[in-house]
């Protein structure tokens, strides 16, 4: 009994230091993160300032709003592109597991079986992998 109390309480230990360490590194991260936004915003506004001074505050105004509406016109298509990739990997992926089940089902040899769905697995991960 007292070997599985000593087990468990190493474990809790383990178990704290990782995820103190864990907690660090989010922490930093977090920082890190904080410094970049920071960063990105006084480098919007020394543009701006730049820009208003060759151009004037309106045209810089103008010329900043629309850099980020094609910005964020461009984060759009790339959002809707990725959302079709997974939809289109979910429904072939729905389609191999389908498939795998009636191959199941019409073969009657278990070592069959097993090599039917070893092959399907092996093209439907060369499948899955391909790059487009």
């Amino acid at each position: 009994m007292t070997r599985l109390l000593a087990l468990g309480a190493l474990a809790k230990e383990e178990l704290s230091a990782v995820l103190r360490q864990y907690g660090t590194v989010i922490l930093w991260r977090l920082v890190a993160g904080c410094c970049l936004v920071a960063m990105a915003i006084i480098g919007l506004i020394s543009l701006h300032r730049f820009l208003a001074e060759t151009y004037g505050p309106y045209w810089a105004d103008a010329a900043l709003g629309g850099g980020f509406a094609v910005l964020a016109v461009l984060a759009l298509v790339v959002a809707q592109a990725a959302e079709k990739k997974a939809k289109r990997r979910r429904l072939l992926a729905a389609t191999m597991v389908t498939a795998a089940g009636v191959v199941q089902e019409s073969l009657p040899d278990k070592k069959t079986v097993s090599g039917a769905l070893a092959l399907a697995a092996l093209a439907g991960g060369f499948w899955l992998g391909r790059k487009r």
